[in-house]
C-alpha cells in the first residue's frame, strides 16, 4: 500500500483513495481523458441537491486555462536603485473543461 500526502492538509493518504480521509478534499485523476475533443469518455455526475447518478457518453475539451499571478510591489523596502521590486504572492489558476454528449 503506498501512502503520499495530501495536498489539502498533509495528511498521509493512500494513492488509490479519491477522497482524503481527514480533510475529505476529493482527487480527480484526469491524465488519461483526451482533452483534444477526439476520444469520448463516460461522464457520470451526482446531481446537485440530490444523490441521483447523471450519465452520458461525451467528449471532453479544454475550453480554457488561466494563470494569473498576484504580486506585491517591494521597492520601497529595497535600497538597489529606483527599478521596480515585485514578488510573486500567489497564482490563481482557472481552467475550463466543457463535456459536449454523443450518442
Amino acid at each position: 500500500m503506498s501512502k503520499t500526502n495530501c495536498v489539502n492538509c498533509g495528511s498521509a493518504k493512500d494513492i488509490g483513495q479519491i477522497v482524503c480521509p481527514f480533510c475529505g478534499t476529493a482527487y480527480f485523476d484526469m491524465a488519461d481523458v483526451d482533452l483534444d475533443g477526439r476520444t469520448p469518455c463516460i461522464l457520470r455526475l451526482k446531481m446537485p441537491g440530490t444523490n441521483n447518478l447523471f450519465l452520458m457518453k461525451a467528449i471532453p475539451y479544454m475550453a480554457n486555462i488561466t494563470f494569473k499571478p498576484e504580486t506585491i510591489d517591494i521597492s520601497s523596502f529595497s535600497d538597489v536603485g529606483t527599478y521596480p521590486r515585485y514578488i510573486v504572492s500567489r497564482v490563481d489558476r482557472e481552467v475550463t473543461l466543457e463535456f459536449v454528449g454523443v450518442d
